[in-house]
């Protein structure tokens, strides 16, 4: 009998190793408890004869509003090898994590098939996922009037007891008050910190990584040091906290000694929000490396733009990177004009990435940045200034330096965000991430964001600036948009009395 087991649920990809159940063995076993993982969305690719592409076929039924009674077989199937797995590791408790709204079906199925087949353990539940709105209420009979889609599918799955335990934010040392540990993770209000991940139950033979490189996650921070009024992750996560430059280097070598791990992704916000525990962390990868030329460590990660006077001898920083292991970073440029990233908080300037990716091109790492089109800020004469800047950043294209770039628009608007934007909905529900309006800047509606995401995409297209990865994936986005344009665009007309044509 195991104290708990853990295991994650489709809707998952096969290029990313998830470490949220392996991370919580680590910490329930450094205190004494048993316990196993098990990764039932590698279950269901085997299901699938190891076929990729009927995997995620499969999968999209997850995420695609379903009605009870259409599952695939191949769900069933999961569901009965996921009885047949728990019954042969009974444990005390079972830990489902939900990674996000695309698993809660899977999480769901689980459960009722859990309580159906009588297995006496308690459930817990934890990950982002649950603290979504509840996608399940189909699945959920005699529940309308009581529930609505709202109702985040943790207040659901409590109230109707189908579930134990909930854990929201972070579960280090929540699994441990549940399993009744009194000796706590240490955090403080700065830092944390968790034993070396157990990956011994992974199925990596599983999984898809580009060129069959196995692409470890590593966490070394939660949260984020900015508060740019589009992003979400002060609001998941709360204050900026970090682990010591200490113990993400020694996971990283212990598992480079261990089981021969050399690529590593940092799952973080970011992997630069503190200069010197970033420094500190450089330097002792750095000599690592410098000492095991033949096992050297490299990695990749979310990376923030500073202001370029903020980087102190910036001839010594980038070598120091770059002898590191750093080699590739997502950056979030967010807009060519100083004026829309002043409005979204962004405490950086576009001569600052200039700067930062002329030291990208010399010391020979790689980049993908990120852009928003379409801020509640951004006029006609900022979006000019956009096109100027992708045209600038076509020579680091040329060379190598940027891989690609992503182009998106803007997500939600949060509290404390200027009190003239307003994101509601009026019953629009279809693009309720993308359909807020600003009173000061009524040019800049729902068709005109659309139209220059659309312009960006033609002219990235024509520079070669982009991978037909992400043209396709964004280009369908707008055009999906776009066959909403005449309901949204009643939705303006509620808001203004005329709104200008662009």
């Amino acid at each position: 009998m195991y104290d708990i087991v853990f295991c994650n649920v489709p809707y998952v990809h096969l290029d990313y190793v998830y470490p949220a159940p392996a991370i919580l063995r680590g910490v329930v076993q450094k205190h004494g408890f048993s316990a196993r993982t098990k990764d039932f969305g590698a279950e269901l690719f085997k299901i699938c004869n190891r076929d990729l592409e009927h995997f995620y076929k499969v999968q999209n039924w997850l995420i695609s509003y379903p009605d009870p009674g259409t599952e695939p077989p191949e769900i069933e199937k999961l569901l009965d090898r996921a009885i047949d797995w728990l019954r042969e590791h009974p444990s005390k408790f079972i830990g489902i994590s939900v990674l996000s709204w695309q698993s809660q079906i899977a999480c769901l199925l689980l459960i009722q098939r859990i309580k159906k087949a009588c297995i006496p353990s308690k459930i817990v539940i934890g990950g982002r996922g649950i603290e979504a709105p509840n996608g399940c209420s189909k699945f959920l009979p005699g529940t309308s009037g009581q529930l609505n889609a709202f109702n985040a599918m943790d207040m659901v799955l409590r109230r109707l007891k189908l579930v134990d335990h909930a854990v929201r934010g972070d579960g280090e040392d929540s699994i441990l008050e549940i399993l009744g540990c009194d000796s706590h993770n240490h955090t403080d209000k700065d830092t944390f910190r968790y034993p070396i991940p157990d990956y011994s139950d992974y199925e990596l033979d599983c999984y898809h990584f580009e060129n069959n490189v196995v692409m470890w996650p590593i966490i070394g921070s939660k949260g984020c040091v900015r508060s740019c009024d589009f992003c979400d992750v002060g609001k998941l996560f709360g204050k900026y906290r970090y682990r010591s430059p200490e113990d993400v280097a020694a996971e990283m070598i212990y598992l480079n000694q261990t089981i021969g791990a050399r690529n590593f992704n940092f799952a973080d916000s970011l992997v630069n929000g503190g200069l010197k525990p970033f420094r500190e962390l450089l330097t002792i990868l750095a000599d690592y490396n410098d000492k095991n030329p033949d096992k050297a460590i490299v990695w990749q990660g979310q990376y923030i733009c500073r202001p370029a006077e903020q980087i102190q001898d910036a001839e010594a920083y980038y070598k120091l990177l770059y002898r590191a292991g750093g080699r590739f970073f997502y950056i979030g440029v967010e807009s060519g004009s100083n004026r829309v990233l002043e409005a979204m908080n962004k405490k950086t300037t576009v001569e600052s990435f200039y700067y930062e990716i002329e030291q990208f091109r010399r010391h020979g790492i790689t980049c993908l940045p990120l852009l928003v089109i379409g801020h509640w800020s951004e006029t006609h004469e900022d979006f000019l200034q956009h096109l100027d800047m992708l045209i600038n950043l076509a020579p680091y294209v040329r060379s190598g330096t940027i891989v690609s770039m992503r182009i998106g628009v803007p997500m939600f608007i949060f509290e404390g965000t200027p009190s003239h934007t307003n994101r509601k909905i009026n019953g629009i529900t279809t693009l309720d991430r993308q359909v807020y309006f600003c009173s000061t800047n009524p040019d800049n509606t729902i068709t005109e964001k659309i139209y220059r995401q659309l312009v960006v995409l033609r002219l990235a297209q024509a520079l070669k600036l982009v991978d037909g990865s992400y043209v396709i994936h964004d280009l369908s986005s707008s055009l999906t948009n776009l066959s909403k344009i005449n309901e949204i665009n009643d939705f303006y007309e509620k808001q203004f009395e005329k709104i200008s044509s662009s």
